[in-house]
């Protein structure tokens, strides 16, 4: 716990849902895992032919436990448990953003219609810097999609200038401005553009999964309320100090 704008909880995120009431939240904004994880894969940047990305550090291919399933049907399920509870603590009019692998979208498309969320948009950031291509066998990875739904059908709180309001971010990935070392750490501001236009001051933010606690920084900045959770301590304290900071 930190003050009353921000609660933080170092705890499984369906148990600490279940006492958050219904109807309490205006927006929900997280990075869930993605099933998208190697289990001790990673790149070897020194021994690369090029010195333009030769480096003495790797590129890690697995994000860590939380990102690891047995099945395709373990994760739709972990899906759907915890989307479904999240959903119910949405006010009427609230909107629900999540970071989601791509390849995977249909199953939030599936799980919305099944509990009743509204599909919005597909937002895009869009990387300025993306991973090189180092085997050549595929176009860059230079995107990730936000998938976002609504309770409801109605115009949004904070509806910016035309220009602000395009549905794609372009902004650089983590190794310019990362500040920890989560492995899918997002950036702030990119977060702080999601959450401006779909609520208002001392509106509350939710993060289920809020890892190192970019959202909850975003939150502060623009004077919104923040609930965070996060399982695993050394990532929970991170979150906690940077936020801190911003009360």
């Amino acid at each position: 716990m930190l003050k009353d704008r921000a609660k933080l909880y170092l705890a499984d995120a369906l148990l600490v849902m279940e006492d958050i009431p219904e109807n309490s939240i205006d927006m929900i904004l997280t990075d869930p895992p993605y099933m998208i994880s190697k289990k001790g894969a990673k790149i070897e940047r020194k021994y690369l032919w090029s010195d333009k990305y030769r480096r003495s550090k790797d590129i890690t291919l697995d994000f860590g436990e939380w990102d690891h399933f047995e099945s395709i049907e373990q994760y739709i399920d972990f899906t759907r448990a915890w989307l479904t509870k999240a959903f119910s603590k949405l006010k009427d009019g609230g909107w629900i953003c999540i970071f989601f692998d791509k390849m995977k979208i249909y199953i939030l498309d599936n799980i919305s219609r099944e509990i009743g969320i509204t599909p919005k948009t597909i937002y895009v950031w869009a990387k300025t810097n993306p991973v090189p291509n180092f085997r050549k066998m595929n176009f860059l990875s230079a995107t990730e999609f936000i998938w976002c739904g609504e309770k409801g059908n109605r115009k949004m709180k904070n509806f910016r200038s035309y220009h602000e309001m395009y549905s794609y971010f372009l902004y650089p990935n983590k190794s310019i401005y990362g500040e920890t070392d989560h492995p899918t750490e997002k950036p702030v501001e990119l977060l702080k553009h999601l959450i401006l236009p779909i609520t208002l001051e001392n509106d509350i933010v939710l993060d289920p999964f809020m890892g190192s606690g970019s959202t909850g920084v975003a939150s502060m900045l623009l004077k919104r309320k923040f609930i965070g959770i996060e399982k695993d301590p050394h990532y929970y304290e991170q979150a906690r100090a940077r936020i801190d900071k911003h009360i």
